[in-house]
């Protein structure tokens, strides 16, 4: 296995493990999926999917097409628990979860140019996380967002980033670095909103009363 395998490897961990500390995140702390978008969740599934498409067909790596597959699972869980815990219907996830797996399969049967499967699959990739943005800018906090979401999901793009350079796809790497701004914005949005949520947590300081102070 060469070096540039391995990476393709360690990057699809990163793309279905991703997710992964998230769902720990709503399952195990918060029980509250308010503040994770679920249209982020549905555009990120169908660039998932695209990815497949064009993976099977530009002749990538079985690292990236084992990846796309492997990050599909996390992302239908997520829908699911955004219904479970979040204040959103049932009729959301069904139609999110359709377009997540309907969308790559028809442009798979219409047999969409190989090109044009990748722009669509860029264009997704690099607009996913701008309604989860919007959305954690809707709200006062940033509790029920995983910290390690947002690092290994900055893993995920340093390591695509590497493998789409090394095997000369313009497609791959180029999504990396325009989705990398607004992955930044969205770390130092999350940073910002637990500092604000500390600080109001914190216990008043106590009244210190000076020394021989007359009472009146």
């Amino acid at each position: 296995m060469s070096i540039i395998d391995l990476v393709g490897y360690v990057a699809g961990l990163s793309t279905a493990g991703s997710l992964v500390p998230q769902i720990f995140r709503i399952l195990r702390t918060t029980r509250s999926a308010d503040q994770l978008s679920i249209a982020f969740l549905v555009i990120q599934g169908v660039a998932i999917g695209l990815w497949l498409v064009y993976g099977l067909r530009f002749g990538q790596a079985q690292a990236f097409q084992y990846a796309q597959i492997a990050a599909i699972g996390p992302v239908l869980i997520l829908v699911c628990l955004t219904v479970r815990f979040g204040n959103r219907s049932s009729r959301d996830a069904a139609l999110g979860i359709t377009v997540i797996l309907g969308l790559p399969l028809a442009s798979q049967v219409t047999e969409l140019p190989t090109a044009q499967v990748g722009w669509v699959a860029v264009t997704a990739t690099t607009t996913a996380l701008v309604p989860q943005v919007l959305r954690l800018r809707s709200v006062s906090n940033s509790n029920e967002i995983s910290g390690c979401f947002v690092a290994i999901f900055a893993a995920r793009l340093s390591l695509w980033f590497i493998y789409g350079v090394s095997m000369g796809n313009t497609f791959l790497w180029a999504a990396q670095v325009v989705t990398a701004p607004a992955l930044l914005y969205l770390a130092i949005l999350v940073a910002r909103r637990r500092r604000a949520t500390r600080h109001q947590s914190l216990p008043p300081p106590p009244i210190r009363s000076r020394v021989g102070a007359v009472p009146k």
